[in-house]
């Protein structure tokens, strides 16, 4: 019997290398010749647990997370496929408080299936391009944009200056940033565009 694993593939859970997750899952199923189809679905509005990882049961999908690439071996061996105890085993996703607690409206399928199964709506490739590049970004710049930027809206304008100055800085000296501006001036990577 096929067991479906979920694995979202939305901008968070991309920057948090969900692809790698996936990747890893198939390697294992693969090596221990389990019959799995991996559908790499939206997310399901819990950010903080991306990557999550939901496999179907007879009970429901069991959610764990967050995932990273070097716990599937040990979700393997807890039998996650059946959903089998495991430090990341959150339970059936729809029970998880927070799930519980959310009012989705607009994005009551999100997370359910595969957003690339045949699709009705125009500029998903758009929006998937867009998140890659999202994904691409220095990991602590994703952060500045998804937390400080809000925050420094709010903000009055000399708080506001020093949180950005603040950000700008912690940004630029993430090793990821430094790597990518050493490129750039180098003439190994052209010039960032739309």
């Amino acid at each position: 019997m096929t067991i479906t694993i979920y694995v979202s593939r939305d901008a968070a859970a991309l920057a948090v290398d969900a692809d790698g997750v996936a990747a890893a899952i198939a390697g294992q199923a693969c090596a221990l010749k389990a019959d799995v189809q991996i559908v790499r679905n939206g997310s399901r509005g819990l950010l903080w647990l991306e990557p999550l990882v939901e496999v179907q049961t007879d009970a429901g999908r069991i959610a764990y997370g967050p995932v990273r690439a070097e716990d599937v071996p040990s979700l393997f061996d807890a039998g996650f496929l059946h959903g089998g105890a495991h430090a990341l085993r959150l339970g059936i996703t729809e029970e998880i408080p927070e799930f519980e607690r959310q009012q989705r409206l607009s994005f009551a399928r999100c997370g359910l299936g595969d957003p690339l199964a045949p699709v009705p709506w125009l500029g998903l490739k758009t929006a998937l391009a867009l998140a890659h590049k999202v994904a691409s970004n220095a990991p602590l710049s994703n952060f500045a944009v998804m937390h400080a930027l809000p925050r420094i809206a709010e903000q009055g304008q000399a708080a506001g200056l020093l949180t950005e100055s603040l950000m700008a800085a912690i940004a630029q000296a993430d090793d990821a940033a430094k790597g990518r501006m050493r490129e750039f001036l180098d003439g190994k990577s052209g010039k960032v565009g739309k």
